[in-house]
């Protein structure tokens, strides 16, 4: 039986939207390409991230060390993003030089705020149900097949 992974549920993308889900192991392996990719100077990936939204990450508001910066780089369904293709609307974001802190974030089409229309998903630790009990566990199971299988589950 395959372990389950933490995932995170974009719940403002359409339900079958190819990256309405997407495993922490995927985020964190993304943040860390993102970290060895030169900064772009035009428009493209990794750029600075201004958090205008005022996100959070566990320990509060997302904000970098001094004089280090968050970068934004997007997260694709499949492998790693590369210039020309379509960035879609989520990201990993960190603080640079350290990539092992990263949050996911993703465009809302809900969201008309342009300019500041970051949203963070909702996450689902496999460690926090299965520390649960029996029950959490084998429901968790069961959302995160149907995850990986991209049909709708909850949240």
């Amino acid at each position: 039986m395959t372990t389950p992974k933490s995932i995170y549920s974009l719940s403002g993308l359409p339900q079958n939207h190819s990256l309405r889900y997407t495993t922490r192991d995927h985020a964190d392996d993304t943040a860390k390409h993102a970290d060895s990719t030169p900064p772009s100077t035009g428009r493209g990936y990794p750029k600075q991230f201004h958090n205008r939204e005022q996100l959070q990450d566990l320990t509060g508001l997302l904000t970098p060390r001094p004089g280090a910066t968050l970068q934004e780089f997007p997260i694709t369904a499949q492998g790693k993003w590369a210039p020309g293709q379509s960035p879609g609307p989520m990201r990993s974001i960190h603080e640079s030089g350290n990539p092992q802190h990263n949050i996911v974030a993703y465009h809302d089409p809900n969201n008309t705020n342009h300019g500041a229309n970051m949203t963070g998903p909702n996450y689902h630790s496999y460690s926090q149900a299965k520390a649960a009990g029996p029950a959490a566990e084998a429901a968790y199971r069961q959302y995160y097949s149907n995850a990986v299988a991209g049909k709708p589950w909850m949240n």
